[in-house]
């Protein structure tokens, strides 16, 4: 989960991380951009002083369309399970 000493940005609430890879997380926020609020899956990398920082690597989306990304990562989870099986 998020690593409380990370400062985030003004208006960014952290809902979800979790580790990728040695250097990366994937984290998942809401944020107000333009006066609009926006949810964000988003990679984030260690820079200089172990500071998180976004890449470009990721996606947002209008709050609207935050139930066909959950349509989205369902139909991911159902493909991998029946590959399993």
């Amino acid at each position: 989960m998020h690593n409380n000493s990370t400062s985030v940005p003004d208006g960014m609430n952290v809902l979800h991380t979790f580790v990728k890879n040695s250097f990366d997380e994937v984290w998942t926020y809401l944020q107000p951009f333009q006066g609009k609020q926006f949810a964000h899956v988003r990679i984030f990398t260690t820079g200089d002083n172990d500071e998180m920082l976004p890449t470009k690597k990721g996606i947002t989306v209008s709050l609207n369309d935050v139930p066909k990304l959950v349509e989205a990562v369902t139909a991911l989870v159902d493909a991998v399970e029946e590959q399993k099986s």
